[in-house]
């Protein structure tokens, strides 16, 4: 088959140096955005405190009556068994 490209349109051979570029640049990116300092003291935001006074509502406490519990059933006897021999 023919090539329709010319050889000095190919960018192929030269696809690793793009790749070190491109990866230069981003590492160059991010470094100087951990270096950049912002403090803007000049637009301090300074808030008014305000004191508001809430009447708290007194609630009356409740007493619940005791309910006094039936007495708890009587334990029943225990029942005793006795083995029988079966001698069928």
């Amino acid at each position: 088959m023919k090539e329709k490209k010319s050889a000095k349109a190919n960018l192929e051979p030269k696809r690793g140096l793009f790749i070190q570029i491109g990866f230069i640049v981003i590492l160059a990116v991010v470094y100087m955005a951990f270096e950049v300092e912002s403090y803007d003291t000049a637009q301090a935001i300074q808030f008014e405190r305000k004191i508001v006074m809430v009447e708290e509502e007194m609630v009356e406490i409740t007493q619940k009556e005791k309910i006094e519990l039936p007495p708890p059933p009587p334990m029943h006897q225990s029942i005793q068994f006795q083995a029988v021999e079966d001698d069928i």
